[in-house]
């Protein structure tokens, strides 16, 4: 089983000007507004907090439209992050053809974390291509929602916590999340055995 992102949140769980009082390089709202001499810096350091947080946690903080693949069907399918919608779930077929499954066979368990997508008994499973590794795709979209208001102030206060560290100590010497983070991601994070 594999998974890619297909298609990237528009937006972050934090805004700059969030951080920006975080960390005390502006007092006000618009003083973090008007101060944007480290908006790259800083953008760069919420990207690499949000990708190593998902990466502990195994979620996806925002909207994020992922693919999964995997080499045959099952009656249940446990997806490797929750997932809040079902686009799509498709094959490729004997003859090479890629084939929708349409929506009534399956049902998406969102209850069940991760996510799970059980194919319902009337579904005949179908013979798929032989050639391709990962015949069985799920487009599906994984996050708590495409606002970053819907994101737990747990995860959020990690995130400062993180990029702080990466603010303050410009040098590679945490080998892990640093442990106030890793206690506030905890509840959110996946098991994975």
């Amino acid at each position: 089983m594999h998974t890619r992102v297909i298609t990237a949140p528009a937006t972050q769980p934090l805004t700059l000007n969030e951080i920006k009082l975080h960390l005390k390089l502006a007092i006000t709202a618009e003083e973090a507004t008007a101060y944007t001499d480290e908006d790259a810096l800083l953008t760069i350091y919420l990207k690499a907090a949000v990708a190593s947080a998902e990466e502990y946690c195994w979620r996806k903080f925002i909207s994020t439209e992922l693919q999964t693949v995997t080499s045959s069907f099952c009656t249940t399918m446990d997806l490797p992050f929750p997932a809040i919608a079902m686009t799509s779930v498709q094959y490729v077929d004997a003859a090479g053809a890629t084939q929708t499954v349409a929506p009534q066979n399956y049902y998406l368990d969102t209850y069940t974390v991760p996510s799970r997508v059980i194919f319902k008994s009337a579904f005949s499973f179908p013979s798929l291509n032989t050639d391709n590794p990962f015949p069985v795709i799920f487009n599906y979209t994984s996050g708590y929602s495409v606002s970053a208001a819907i994101v737990p102030d747990a995860i959020k206060s990690a995130l400062l916590l993180m990029i702080a560290e990466l603010y303050e100590k410009r040098e590679d010497r945490v080998f892990k999340l640093p442990t106030a983070s890793q206690n506030l991601l905890n509840p959110y994070r996946l098991w994975r055995f």
